[in-house]
């Protein structure tokens, strides 16, 4: 299947990890803190092996985990957990919208779609990342 140009990057999954562990939702993060140590021991080698089921359709989205968090009201508010490499994948995409004209939005979507073809048009342009450790 054919992806955009630079979403299977090393480049682009690092960029993801580093934004997923360095996010902004506090109360998020915490829940999953204790697994960023661990997969950063063998970053290189975890990401190597995501690309690698991506590329060869294994790859597959887990479902969600659904938690309730109590708000001061004491209403429960649902809370969607993603798996960590769901997280680092949903990233990776979201790296080429961040630079990607509107009208290329769909072409990711279209690649990762169980047999889309890929949209006629330039390739989602990719951030360029320094190679500095995570």
């Amino acid at each position: 299947m054919a992806y955009p140009h630079g979403f299977i990057s090393m480049a682009n999954f690092k960029l993801a990890f580093t934004r997923v562990v360095r996010g902004q939702n506090k109360e998020y993060k915490n829940l999953f803190r204790h697994l960023y140590p661990s997969y950063q021991l063998g970053l290189q080698e975890n990401l190597q092996d995501l690309i690698n089921d991506i590329k060869s359709g294994r790859y597959q989205p887990s479902p969600a985990t659904v938690v309730f968090q109590p708000k001061k009201t004491g209403i429960l508010r649902p809370l969607r957990l993603l798996t960590l490499q769901d997280q680092i994948v949903y990233q990776a995409i979201a790296n080429g919208f961040a630079v990607a004209p509107a009208d290329d939005f769909g072409a990711i979507e279209s690649a990762l779609a169980a047999g889309g073809p890929r949209p006629e048009h330039e390739p989602v342009p990719f951030e360029k990342v320094d190679e500095r450790p995570v």
